[in-house]
């Protein structure tokens, strides 16, 4: 996951301002082809900090209007911006034989993503698993920029060495249960995630799964 970085380019490697810098260039760029070709898609250049590796880099935040956010690997945007300066050649070509411009359909416009996106993601410790006991947890669910965007339940549930749950009332030998952590040093342990409920944050409305 990512949360972003607040400043700039403060604080960062060489290597990251110099990418955040080529970073503004081509955002500039792209979003002067998505005016020109009447496209409600507005591009920013971010460092973010992965969550997991706590590593910074720098990615595209593509504004694709009515409230709907997404955000690119540089990767996948010089990709795109190709595609973009292609369209836009395409389009001054137009202009200047008078002839009409139509962009490509969703399927290939540039300013199209219907590509899957990581909405959010949430930690769940698991401490609970040191004795081997069932946990509860309602989490934030964060967004790639760090955003709380909702909050979801969820169980982490141990499982017996035979992969199943309990109850074990009637066969205690199962129970994974243990006293003492140390007892699962080298020992193999199963155990299930379960989402019962996610509920994001839309303003007025919530939406459930």
């Amino acid at each position: 996951g990512a949360s972003e970085v607040a400043g700039a380019a403060g604080g960062v490697s060489p290597g990251i301002s110099a990418k955040l810098s080529d970073a503004l260039k081509k955002v500039d760029q792209a979003n002067i082809i998505a005016v020109d070709l009447g496209q409600r898609v507005e591009f920013e250049a971010k460092i973010f900090k992965n969550r997991t590796t706590g590593e910074n880099d720098v990615v595209i935040r593509a504004n694709m209007g009515d409230g709907v956010e997404l955000f690119w690997p540089m990767e996948k945007f010089n990709e795109r911006l190709v595609i973009m300066s292609n369209e836009w050649a395409s389009w001054q070509n137009c202009e200047e034989s008078g002839q009409a411009y139509s962009l490509k359909d969703a399927v290939s416009n540039p300013f199209v993503d219907n590509d899957f996106q990581l909405v959010g993601e949430c930690d769940v410790w698991l401490r609970s698993l040191a004795n081997m006991i069932e946990h509860h947890a309602d989490p934030c669910i964060l967004a790639p920029s760090g955003k709380v965007e909702g909050r979801t339940q969820v169980s982490i549930v141990p499982c017996d060495s035979n992969h199943k749950e309990g109850p074990w009332e009637d066969n205690e030998e199962n129970d994974p249960f243990v006293d003492d952590p140390n007892d699962l040093l080298d020992e193999e342990i199963a155990f299930k995630v379960k989402i019962s409920n996610i509920v994001f944050d839309m303003g007025q409305e919530r939406a459930h799964c």
